[in-house]
């Protein structure tokens, strides 16, 4: 189930301190509801009940799918960062009770970790779209070498997937404003896993868990 525990909070408006309620845990499918409460941030949006300002907190938590087999830490600092790589690494049990450590071992669990909600949400949006987040990730890699060969001006500071109306591709954001898209061919992302077999081959052997640009930019260099 998920879990979660009261802290004070002071809003910045006012001053005034009042209760906010900080997850540690999120299971999706056994509080089904939890899942847009993630996507549109509500879970980490404090509302003022003096001014009704409307303050954004964001925090460790590990975002868990029974269904698909996803687990998804969302971490704030280094230090939270190498705790979840610490326990992605011991896990070796998942439960249907409180999601971890618990009951017999499940294979097939996909464990990542994100470092923003905007990562977060991009991982749910390709997790529920059935595809692979390491072939996206290498396919928005290309996408933007691309983007930057036609057009050396070309600068974007985020790029997220988006699936919407039967189309799927990327979003460009310059100072947290979206400024550009690309759609994504469906031929196009199988051809590039079949071309890719050999970095994912790698990684599954690695065991990486940030699976970002980074870490694209990264195979694919190494790869040549």
């Amino acid at each position: 189930m998920s879990q979660k525990q009261t802290t004070k909070v002071t809003c910045p408006k006012c001053g005034k301190e009042h209760d906010f309620a900080i997850w540690s845990s999120i299971n999706v499918t056994l509080d089904r509801d939890q899942k847009e409460e993630v996507l549109n941030r509500n879970a980490f949006t404090f509302e003022c009940p003096d001014c009704k300002e409307k303050t954004l907190y964001t925090y460790d938590f590990l975002y868990h799918d029974m269904e698909q087999k996803i687990m998804i830490y969302h971490v704030t600092t280094n230090e939270a960062l190498v705790q979840a790589m610490e326990g992605f690494a011991q896990m070796t049990n998942v439960g249907v009770d409180d999601g971890i450590l618990t009951g017999p071992e499940v294979e097939g669990y996909r464990k990542r970790i994100v470092r923003s909600l905007n990562d977060l949400r991009e991982k749910i949006f390709i997790f529920d779209a059935g595809l692979d987040d390491r072939v996206v990730e290498i396919f928005k890699v290309f996408c933007i070498i691309q983007l930057k060969q036609s057009d050396p001006d070309f600068q974007a500071d985020e790029a997220y997937f988006y699936k919407r109306d039967g189309e799927m591709g990327f979003q460009f954001l310059r100072e947290g404003k979206a400024f550009g898209e690309v759609a994504i061919d469906p031929a196009d992302y199988e051809d590039l896993a079949k071309t890719a077999a050999d970095i994912l081959t790698k990684e599954e052997q690695q065991n990486n868990y940030v699976i970002d640009t980074e870490w694209a930019y990264k195979s694919i260099t190494e790869e040549g």
